[in-house]
């Protein structure tokens, strides 16, 4: 019986962002990958099966699938299930959803995770053959003698050592029957080695902590489990154990971590943990490795998978929980279509997969703190750091008394003393810059205050070519003040503080010590970071400098002391969530001091000491932070209370770009008005904060929805920018990327 299947095609063009139904005598399954004809020139193309079609009757205008692809590379229901709400949630093409889980090489005709052997059964013949063989065919001949020697060759290998093809000689082989073909299934052996187990035993708030999760997995209620621990309190040791119990459940365990150097520390972690294979997923691994780690999970070889955000669309059978350490970190929002909020979209896999979701951290994100007070989330708390440690000491000092004191320098004089003393008892120093994301904003050189938005409350944007200042919010836009507005005696300066520049002046202050930088430009790739990392960790009476990337969970047991050199830099940035970005980063590296056997102290150098955070920051209390912030977020419709919707209009012709972001911006306002009562915020097509990158320039539309109108208005903005409505764009140069409640407005 004929059955039609409406397929997603693997097809990059945003042109073609619908399903396309085919025709065939064959029984499918949702998921399953499939070759099929495309276009005026039936050019053959791959396309994952999302449905059966019965509305269609079967006719010869609809074109019939030509085969299925290898097993190994189907999606489940439930993959494609998540795909759906992908591309419902995050508004991008099928293509961009189901693009997530495919194999790491894309979708091949075969699978690439065999080996040829070919395995010599009449040795015999095979010296007659030897005999017969022309003196002057050498590669036959080696051939024939390698295998006469061994008794059976890896083909593939044969071929990379010796440089040249064996295909003929073995078919000639196979005919005469002197070898059999075997087929073998490899994968590429690990960069990590076992370690030695290390038996842990949890303290009291650990085991509380790990009895209200397991509890909640024996009940069967899977609802998302918040960790909610101080710096050095041993979350990790927790969910290891929770791994362990999973894992003696028969299910397996997924862990998300934030960036490659947590994940190496990661993986040792768990190397000293388990006996089981590990398979790990990131960005530093190549093709092949990859897609190595894929097969590995797919086959169930792998019961725990370690990976950056990416592992969430690891083909995962059986998932028994899903943990995200650190998942307070913006590397867990994707910067590349589709725009997805990893922790979000953990919830909904959860759900679908039946398994449970444990988010860790010790600062987690505002939003995601009201929905464990709202009962969203189970809260499990630790208070205290492991071994009984204490907290740092933190002190804050007043840059601006340091400039009217005669020290210009960026180092303090606190902090250039302490440091003398912790170098000379052979202790480390790690020295952070809170420079993250772009910031470009004013700062009165007599109280510290900056300008904000009198609509939205974010810190207005400086623009030197025009001397104004912008909200990249509301596109509010003011002159430049002569004086401060807040204590009227001082000046609007800019505040410039960079890695390179602190590195220079703590050589020249500490001749003695050997000081490590470690940012994007000195940690290139996964080896230079490591690299850095280990050698520091070696080093006594050492300094790291570096910006956020400082702050990743790394354990130093011998820092004694962390400077944040400019801790407002982040805070000024233009996002509604700089504050909690800023509290989160400070703490996090505030916690890397005092993880040994002395206590740590803490210096933060602040141009605006009056700001309440840093009363926060001094007692680390994270819950009089949240209560402070939430309210703020509260008056001003932010998240959890509100939503902010960036439309981002992108092209080569700067001309293009505009013409393309004003046209839809028209449109969303008319949609707006005729469908949403007008509900909207839809604000003027603006130049992006960063308006030209990599030869591209950049408009965008700024669009606030409240909670209960959320869902409605991403139909109404897919729509619009979808290519069902390409008419309002100007030119096939022009793309579109969409990003709800986005991380930076750059």
């Amino acid at each position: 019986m004929t059955k039609i299947y409406d397929l997603s095609l693997d097809n990059r063009s945003r042109y073609v962002d619908n399903l396309f139904s085919y025709k065939t005598e064959q029984t499918y399954n949702i998921g399953d990958v499939v070759l099929v004809p495309f276009g005026m020139a039936n050019k053959t193309v791959a396309g994952v099966i999302i449905r059966q079609n019965t509305s269609l009757q079967p006719s010869n205008k609809i074109k019939s699938i030509i085969s299925k692809l290898d097993d190994a590379q189907d999606l489940t229901a439930a993959d494609v299930d998540i795909a759906q709400y992908i591309k419902d949630e995050y508004m991008c093409s099928y293509y961009d959803a189901i693009k997530l889980f495919m194999p790491p090489s894309g979708y091949s005709k075969k699978s690439e995770n065999f080996v040829t052997i070919v395995e010599l059964k009449d040795a015999i013949a095979l010296k007659q053959q030897i005999a017969e063989t022309r003196k002057n065919a050498k590669n036959k001949l080696i051939f024939f003698e390698k295998l006469l020697a061994s008794g059976e060759i890896n083909k593939e290998d044969f071929e990379l050592e010796q440089g040249f093809k064996i295909k003929a000689y073995i078919d000639e082989l196979v005919k005469l029957g002197i070898v059999e073909l075997k087929k073998l299934e490899v994968f590429e052996t690990s960069s990590w080695e076992t370690k030695p187990h290390k038996k842990i035993i949890l303290n009291q708030e650990q085991e509380n902590a790990f009895d209200t999760i397991i509890d909640a997995y024996n009940n069967h209620d899977l609802t998302p489990v918040m960790l909610h621990g101080v710096t050095g309190s041993g979350k990790t040791a927790v969910y290891i154990e929770v791994v362990k119990y999973i894992l003696s459940k028969g299910k397996t365990a997924l862990i998300l971590v934030p960036e490659i150097s947590l994940t190496m520390q990661t993986i040792d972690r768990f190397t000293s943990s388990f006996e089981e294979d590990i398979a790990v997923i990131h960005s530093g691994l190549t093709k092949r490795q990859r897609f190595d780690q894929w097969i590995k999970i797919k086959k169930g070889v792998s019961k725990i998978i370690i990976g950056a955000r990416s592992a969430l669309f690891a083909p995962i059978d059986n998932l028994g929980v899903i943990i995200i350490d650190e998942f307070h970190d913006g590397s867990y929002k994707s910067e590349q279509s589709p725009k997805y909020d990893a922790i979000e979209l953990a919830e909904y896999i959860a759900k679908v997969k039946n398994s449970m979701l444990i988010l860790s951290s010790a600062t987690p994100s505002i939003a995601s703190y009201y929905k464990a007070k709202q009962g969203i989330y189970k809260l499990a708390t630790i208070k205290n750091r492991a071994n009984n440690l204490p907290m740092p000491d933190v002190e804050i000092v007043d840059m601006l008394k340091e400039i009217k004191t005669g020290n210009s320098s960026d180092i303090s004089r606190s902090l250039k003393e302490q440091m003398q003393i912790e170098l000379a008892k052979g202790n480390q120093v790690l020295l952070f810059i809170n420079k993250r994301g772009y910031s470009n904003n004013l700062t009165c050189d007599n109280c510290g205050d900056v300008i904000k938005c009198p609509n939205c409350d974010i810190t207005l944007t400086y623009h030197k070519y025009d001397e104004t200042l912008k909200c990249h919010y509301c596109g509010h836009t003011q002159r430049v003040a002569h004086t401060c507005e807040s204590c009227h005696e001082g000046n609007y300066i800019m505040m410039n503080t960079g890695t390179q520049k602190i590195e220079i002046e703590v050589r020249s202050l500490f001749p003695k010590s050997k000081v490590f930088r470690l940012d994007k430009d000195t940690a290139t790739n996964k080896e230079s970071l490591y690299e850095i990392l280990e050698s520091f960790k070696n080093e006594p009476s050492s300094i790291l400098i570096g910006t956020q990337m400082i702050g990743k969970g790394h354990d130093f047991p011998s820092v004694t002391l962390v400077g944040v050199i400019d801790a407002d830099k982040g805070m000024n940035s233009p996002s509604y969530n700089a504050l909690e970005k800023s509290f989160n980063i400070i703490e996090q590296v505030a916690g890397r001091s005092g993880r040994g056997e002395e206590r740590g102290k803490v210096i933060i150098q602040t141009y605006a000491k009056n700001n309440p955070i840093f009363a926060y920051l001094s007692l680390h209390d994270y819950i009089a932070f949240y209560n402070d912030e939430i309210q703020k977020r509260q008056i001003y419709s932010y998240e959890p209370f509100g939503n902010i919707i960036s439309v981002t209009v992108i092209s080569e012709n700067e001309d293009e770009a505009r013409k393309s972001a004003s046209m839809i911006k028209d449109a969303l306002i008319f949609y707006n008005t005729n469908n949403l009562d007008g509900k909207l915020k839809v604000y003027n097509a603006e130049p992006a904060l960063i308006t030209k990158i990599d030869n591209k320039y950049r408009y965008k539309i700024i669009i606030r929805a409240e909670n209960e109108i959320l869902k409605k208005a991403k139909k109404m903005i897919d729509y619009t920018v979808s290519a069902k409505r390409k008419v309002v764009l100007t030119s096939d140069n022009v793309s579109v990327s969409i990003d709800v409640n986005p991380e930076n407005m750059v």
